[in-house]
């Protein structure tokens, strides 16, 4: 007959297929719901369509009678896997600069088939800002002890907190001047992914556990001081540049772009056609809630972070073709975040001014909230990647200069 699949214990529909005489269920986790069966045990048991919605119980009791090795019912069945979140930690109601990794401790009396009593767990955060590579920040072991990892190159605290830690950026807090390079970075994606995994040994051989299967299953994020929404700013308002020219050089004719490839939004450059000039001539630039899809590095999504927006401003650039802008009129660049950063980055504004770039010279200056800088020529490349006149070097992807 036809076979429905479901729990025994209650009417429910899991994630599940069937294939030929193959029942596959598919556990998964709803976060709206907070159902999670990744690591539920259930009862499974063969249902026909035109009989009942629901097993006897004389059937349910027969098949409870029948066990195994570790005296569970033979159709008890669940997933090898870790009860784990991530998440914020919230300071004064809002988006606080740490974040914290929590873990359920292995329960035998529910899955019986699970790690070693002694097994070590390791907990373990990805930064596409720096790598692909996952960085392990801790271990645990089932009775609680756990271990950190917290190395001189993370620039970040990490505290034991129950069943959990804590991972806090130095020297963050209520410090708006301030830039993290270390693990909990943030310029092009603002999210920090994290797992936990764990092995066991089977007549098969040895596999895996771990909460988050693809780096985009699990992940937190911080608040960002006003420097580093500075930088960020700065790098999104140099995309528009780069991207009107597919990394070349700034022609006089009209470039413009809208919910393009990698990118969502609009940009807009347009030569003033009455500032003609033998030296020098105007252009005006408009942003409409751009925000690059940047790549990350070495792998993963393109992520949207920002976007920023800009009324009518003028740059200005030297004569001739191929010379990159001179100078710009003071611009304020309204900046929201996007996704998760909606809340976090909301109508803020970056100040950006630039008086002359020549070879040797630059004067500028940068401004958000409480930070603000001055562009001279060298600190210009830490905080403005794009190519200026005579400084005709894109910086947009050198590490030397932060950008990743």
């Amino acid at each position: 007959g036809n076979i429905d699949g479901g729990r025994a214990d209650e009417s429910y529909t899991p994630s599940q297929s069937i294939s030929a005489d193959k029942f596959v269920f598919i556990p998964t986790y709803n976060a709206n719901t907070k159902v999670n069966e990744r690591i539920t045990p259930y009862d499974f048991a063969i249902v026909y369509k035109d009989t009942s919605s629901k097993p006897n119980q004389t059937y349910l009791d027969d098949l409870a009678t029948k066990v195994d090795e570790n005296n569970e019912p033979n159709n008890k069945g669940y997933a090898f896997a870790i009860g784990t979140s991530a998440e914020n930690v919230p300071s004064d109601g809002k988006t606080g600069y740490q974040e914290k990794i929590t873990w359920k401790l292995w329960d035998y009396t529910k899955r019986a088939r699970g790690p070693k009593q002694d097994a070590i767990y390791t907990v373990q955060m990805k930064n596409y800002n720096l790598g692909a590579d996952w960085k392990t920040v801790a271990t645990y072991t089932n009775d609680g002890t756990v271990t950190i990892n917290d190395p001189d190159e993370y620039e970040t605290t990490i505290t034991q907190q129950g069943n959990g830690i804590v991972i806090a950026p130095n020297g963050l807090s209520n410090n708006n001047s301030a830039i993290h390079n270390g693990l909990l970075k943030v310029l092009r994606d603002y999210k920090h992914y994290a797992q936990v995994i764990v092995t066991r040994e089977t007549s098969a051989g040895e596999i895996t556990a771990s909460y988050a299967d693809d780096e985009e299953n699990m992940y937190t994020y911080r608040d960002i001081t006003d420097a580093e929404l500075a930088k960020a700013t700065m790098l999104v308002l140099s995309d528009a540049f780069y991207r009107a020219n597919n990394g070349g050089n700034l022609n006089y004719e009209l470039k413009e772009g809208s919910n393009g490839e990698g990118f969502t939004g609009s940009y807009k450059i347009q030569h003033d056609p009455d500032a003609f000039l033998q030296l020098s001539e105007d252009y005006y630039f408009y942003l409409t809630e751009y925000s690059p899809k940047f790549p990350t590095k070495a792998g993963g999504n393109p992520v949207e972070t920002i976007n920023i927006s800009t009324t009518s401003k003028t740059y200005r650039k030297g004569a001739g073709v191929g010379s990159h802008p001179r100078s710009f009129d003071t611009t304020i660049i309204k900046v929201n975040g996007v996704d998760d950063y909606s809340s976090i980055i909301k109508d803020k504004t970056v100040t950006f001014t630039l008086s002359s770039a020549d070879k040797n010279e630059c004067n500028g200056s940068i401004s958000c909230g409480n930070f603000s800088i001055t562009l001279t020529n060298d600190k210009r490349r830490n905080w403005l990647p794009m190519a200026l006149l005579n400084q005709p070097t894109w910086y947009n992807n050198d590490a030397t200069y932060g950008w990743w």
